[in-house]
């Protein structure tokens, strides 16, 4: 095998010898159907047949489908003339029919001695006589919503038209060369001369590729797009909430976070613009609080949440993204989707909310855990998801120390919503448990040696960030201790992740959701704001205008629009302009004070509030003292709105 421009396909030389050669592979099948495509190339005295029989017309002998299934040594030491090992296997030719067009779309080739050079688009794309053409257009940031297209082509002919965040070496898009499982293009059969073609479904990405085919039997004809739109679909194309302080990399963070919320809301969140475009609770529970800080209008937040209750799975699980087929939990996120209930109450005070969704709550404390004696649980056989820079083996193992920590988070907001829906007995009870979980694991996964959490039970010393910085965001063990630990990490935090492969014991910008609020609780904003500076300087060096989901983007994987990477917009909201809620629950009382350092001279923000604007402005004076100005709506209570001195 070798490594090709042409997608995520590889091309393999075989040394054929005269007479019959038996040519076995065996492939992963990643889902219930799946497609591949093998090309040969022609050449005279070769024919492909799914038995040493040249009469036969099939070209492949296959294997019943079987996930994990191995190579047997009985099938390796077949030959052409004796191969009944495969006398059982189903013989097939393939059909074009059964490929998605995105699978064809990926095997096309430019021909360079016809390209055209780049330009900017002008409304107009140059007309091609051809049997085939392709356009292929870059935008400056990460678009979403119908592509319209006005194209002339003849009567049969066929448009292609893929979507991406990444392009191949060749300028095409790279389809499935970020993501194996997203079938990115949508195909038009044309009725003939000029035609206007609006694309149903939302789409998006970086880079669009058109790509126009005549049909069989015809010459070469005139292909033509005379020009492309694409009709925004952003349900908040402005936001009210806003932050500027005239450092580069911090406004970025901000505006940054902005693009990418626009882009990827829609009737509810989803991950990104280009490949599920899937509600997760994880990315969810992040784009909540930064869709407060943009806007009142929450309503796409309820939307998302009430999802996810009604895809309740029947062992009280919540399925890790909903709607979808994927019905399988994630269940560190199902706790997450009862901090996200809390948070929304939180928020904005309604108590109608977290009734709607108290018998889902319920279910999910009755789901059945393998319990280590210590009463931890265990998290063999789960789906841990964590993030993508954690050791496998952080998401596994007894007395599991981030699911652990996330059932106290959980426990604590359960018996807080319990409370105030007037269920005291049950809230004393959630709280209780709380208290016993969180003993057991300062007791059990407590290591005096290192003055930091285990990951788990026999872990082998792993790193164990993402399970200390949980510790950290939720008060389990001495806060102190946990920073000793983790502050020469989170120093070489960015390093590790452009350098290493995911699952390699880093954390990515998501996982700042929990970290950043813990060091400024811990007084620690010196580093919070280093992180930002390092983190977000280094995607800034990127010019791309929205924020990547994961380090994977320096190998050109992953999304370059995902919101879960935004916690340094709310960092930079709560901290540095310094405006927070004062009283959980209460949406009318805020605390202003900015936790900030010698870094900031000069900041304003607004806060967007159903009763008016909050209107935020600071400046730093000769003395070091910060003097705040503030507008805000009557019905709104600021505290402490009073000089801080500097931290």
């Amino acid at each position: 095998m070798c490594e090709t421009p042409y997608g995520n396909h590889g091309i393999a030389k075989l040394h054929v010898k005269a007479g019959w050669n038996l040519l076995l592979g065996q492939v992963d099948l990643l889902s219930d159907y799946w497609s591949y495509q093998i090309r040969v190339i022609e050449a005279d005295a070769v024919s492909l047949h799914a038995i040493p029989d040249l009469d036969c017309e099939n070209v492949f002998s296959l294997a019943p489908a079987k996930q994990g299934a191995e190579v047997s040594s009985e099938m390796l030491s077949a030959t052409a003339d004796c191969c009944t090992v495969f006398d059982q296997w189903e013989q097939s030719s393939g059909s074009v029919e059964l490929l998605t067009p995105a699978r064809q779309v990926a095997w096309d080739r430019i021909d360079f001695s016809k390209a055209f050079e780049p330009r900017n688009y002008d409304g107009f794309c140059p007309k091609i006589v051809s049997k085939e053409a392709t356009w292929c257009f870059e935008f400056e940031r990460e678009f979403y919503g119908h592509p319209r297209l006005q194209v002339s082509a003849p009567a049969g002919s066929v448009l292609d038209v893929s979507y991406g965040d990444w392009n191949r070496k060749d300028g095409r898009v790279d389809l499935y060369g970020s993501n194996p499982l997203v079938d990115a293009t949508d195909r038009f059969i044309l009725k003939g001369g000029s035609q206007c073609i609006h694309v149903l479904n939302p789409r998006g990405g970086i880079f669009l590729q058109v790509t126009l085919r005549a049909p069989s039997g015809v010459d070469a004809e005139e292909l033509s797009v005379y020009s492309l739109e694409i009709l925004d679909r952003s349900i908040f194309p402005d936001v009210q909430g806003a932050f500027g302080c005239g450092n580069a990399v911090y406004d970025f963070a901000w505006n940054a976070s902005v693009a990418t919320f626009q882009a990827s809301t829609d009737e509810a969140y989803s991950d990104c613009p280009w490949r599920e475009r899937g509600s997760y609770i994880g990315d969810a529970l992040v784009t909540q609080q930064l869709n407060a800080r943009l806007s009142t209008d929450l309503s796409v937040a309820r939307r998302t949440f009430n999802n996810f209750g009604r895809a309740a799975l029947p062992g009280g699980q919540l399925p890790c993204c909903a709607p979808s087929w994927l019905r399988l939990p994630h269940e560190d996120f199902t706790y997450l989707w009862i901090l996200s209930i809390r948070d929304h109450w939180a928020l904005t005070g309604d108590v109608s909310f977290v009734h709607d969704n108290w018998a889902v709550i319920k279910g999910i404390w009755r789901s059945q855990w393998d319990t280590h004696s210590s009463g931890l649980w265990n998290a063999n056989g789960r789906r841990l998801f964590i993030d993508w820079g954690c050791l496998k083996s952080e998401r596994e193992g007894e007395a599991n120390a981030v699911i652990n920590i996330l059932r106290i988070a959980a426990l604590q907001a359960t018996g807080e919503l319990a409370r105030i829906s007037g269920f005291h007995e049950t809230a004393t009870h959630f709280e209780g448990e709380a208290g016993d979980v969180r003993t057991a694991v300062e007791q059990v996964l407590w290591d005096e040696e290192e003055s930091r959490f285990l990951a788990r039970l026999g872990e082998g010393k792993s790193i164990a960030l993402h399970a200390n910085i949980l510790a950290l965001r939720y008060k389990v063990g001495d806060p102190h201790l946990i920073f000793r630990y983790l502050e020469p990490h989170l120093r070489e935090n960015l390093n590790r992740g452009l350098r290493m492969e995911k699952f390699s014991g880093y954390i990515e910008l998501y996982y700042l959701y929990f970290l950043l609020p813990a060091l400024a609780e811990l007084g620690r904003c010196n580093l919070a704001e280093e992180l930002i500076e390092q983190h977000y300087g280094y995607l800034a060096t990127q010019e791309c205008l929205t924020l990547s989901e994961c380090f994977g983007s320096v190998r050109r994987s992953g999304s370059l629009c995902h919101v879960w990477s935004s916690a340094g917009a709310l960092y930079l909201h709560e901290n540095v302009l310094g405006v927070r809620q004062a009283v959980a629950g209460n949406p009318d009382k805020w605390i202003l004070e900015p936790r900030v350092t010698e870094r900031f001279s000069r900041v304003s923000g607004v806060l967007p509030h159903r009763l008016g604007d909050i209107k935020i402005q600071w400046e730093r004076d000769v003395s070091g003292q910060i003097e705040i100005e503030y507008d805000a709506p009557v019905g709104v209570e600021i505290v402490d709105a009073v000089q801080s001195a500097v931290q």
